[in-house]
């Protein structure tokens, strides 16, 4: 199981070790390995790039310890995902940022007014919305995992659905298509896609610390090694800076602003 929170490893983790017995199979054949931070220890080599060395070395050690994994994972913060989208919000001079159906839904759902003072969509008032949201209150699975429906659900439901679509596809755009100098804005992207790695999944509150909520809003990912892609991958970023991404994230992509 790939995890999709700080919670989720936590609750694995419990649950790994009440079945920590010789005769647990859980214990014993692991199938999943996930990283959360790979960062150098040692303060006199602070700022050497071993990220890839470490990484590596951390995968051959594991294959060799235990065969049965099959998917490296990390489930990795977005640290800049609030500034960016703070500056994009603020500014409004985007207007490819938000789909007319998502303005929309923003609308119905009571996230933000049908208009403001300038009949124009109040893209200020929803950054403000975003920061009094209570994202504690939207952990519920049944609130996060759905897809907006509209309909007969309540509207407190539909806020939930629709921020979680809103903020993931925001992620999305962020991470594949915001560049710097051709470069991914965000630099743990910029590391793991790198190395070879797949933008894999997008994980709405899944770290709802305070760290996490200023970082990102609590969003976070997954970057999957696959390593009979890494150089494929590899090549392709040193190339023409691809950001390689899974069907979990490329439904939130617009297609004709994502091109692989």
């Amino acid at each position: 199981i790939i995890p999709s929170s700080m919670k989720h490893v936590m609750d694995m983790d419990t649950t790994v070790s009440s079945r920590n017995s010789p005769s647990s199979t859980a214990a014993t054949s692991p199938r999943v390995a996930t990283f959360y931070s790979i960062s150098n220890g040692v303060k006199g080599l602070a700022g050497v790039g071993l990220g890839e060395f470490l990484l590596k070395e951390a995968v051959r050690a594991l294959q060799k310890e235990l065969p049965s994994i099959e998917a490296f994972v990390t489930l990795s913060p977005i640290p800049q995902f609030r500034k960016w989208l703070q500056v994009k919000l603020l500014q409004h001079n985007d207007e490819t940022l938000l789909s007319l159906q998502d303005r929309q839904d923003l609308m119905e759902c009571g996230l933000v007014s049908h208009k403001n003072e300038a009949g124009s969509f109040p893209w200020e008032e929803l950054w403000e919305d975003l920061e009094q949201v209570d994202f504690a209150e939207l952990t519920d699975a049944a609130t996060i995992t759905g897809d907006f429906v509209g309909g007969e659900t309540t509207q407190e439901i539909q806020k939930s659905a629709v921020l979680r679509k809103i903020l993931c596809k925001l992620t999305a755009r962020y991470l594949a298509i915001e560049k710097h100098r051709g470069k991914p804005l965000d630099q743990v992207c910029n590391f793991h896609i790198g190395n070879g790695a797949e933008l894999h999944n997008i994980h709405f509150a899944a770290d709802l610390s305070r760290n996490g909520m200023n970082n990102s809003f609590g969003m976070m990912v997954n970057y999957l090694y696959n390593m009979d892609q890494l150089k494929e991958h590899q090549a392709n970023f040193e190339l023409n800076y691809t950001v390689p991404v899974g069907p979990n994230v490329r439904r939130w992509l617009p297609n004709d602003e994502y091109k692989p």
